[in-house]
């Protein structure tokens, strides 16, 4: 019943309210004998001797809900990302700029920039939204290529993406990679050739 994921005061915590209140309900991490550590929600209730009132023992039941877990991150995963390229979403994607703003020191510079794809109503008017949706999949492959892998690529709308990059020293730094990503964007996209 021992995961390493809990501390020991964790588990003092466990006999004091069983000790208090005969009973305790929570998550642990448990380890399975293969070696897997998986969520159970444990209730324990302490028993008493009906007539001398002495522990006699407890009473613990345990259920896995390792489905659980794994049904509220694939729920989180698609409320902060977009369903058809993955990329984080408007919310994940103003969390993180938030988050960078917050937290950068005060001669940390960071950019932003915003890409929008010209005529992308026109592909899907008249090609239609399948090979609209492939060439936001290779829009989306080619922005991630042309950034760092620690900035944040978001799409932020239907053909709109915003690209964060963090750690920068100069203006010039940003407009590098936006050139990149312009270079990139102006090679041919291949839809169904």
């Amino acid at each position: 019943l021992r995961s390493d994921r809990h501390s020991e005061e964790f588990f003092q915590s466990i006999w004091n309210a069983l000790g208090q209140d005969d009973h305790w309900q929570g998550e642990i991490w448990n380890r399975r004998k293969n070696g897997e550590v998986v969520p159970h929600w444990v209730n324990i209730n302490a028993v008493h001797d009906p007539v001398n009132r002495d522990l006699t023992h407890y009473v613990s039941v345990i259920a896995d809900i390792s489905n659980i877990k794994d049904s509220e991150a694939k729920l989180s995963h698609l409320a902060h990302h977009d369903a058809l390229t993955n990329l984080p979403n408007r919310l994940l994607f103003t969390a993180r700029l938030d988050h960078s703003l917050c937290h950068r020191q005060s001669s940390e510079k960071i950019a932003m920039l915003h890409l929008d794809l010209d005529r992308f109503k026109h592909i899907n008017d008249s090609l239609g939204h399948s090979y609209g949706d492939q060439l936001l999949l290779q829009v989306t492959e080619r922005l991630n290529e042309a950034v760092n892998p620690l900035d944040t690529v978001a799409r932020i709308g239907g053909d709109e993406f915003a690209i964060l990059i963090e750690e920068i020293e100069h203006a010039a730094d940003a407009a590098a990679v936006a050139d990149k990503i312009v270079a990139a964007m102006e090679e041919p996209f291949q839809l169904n050739g």
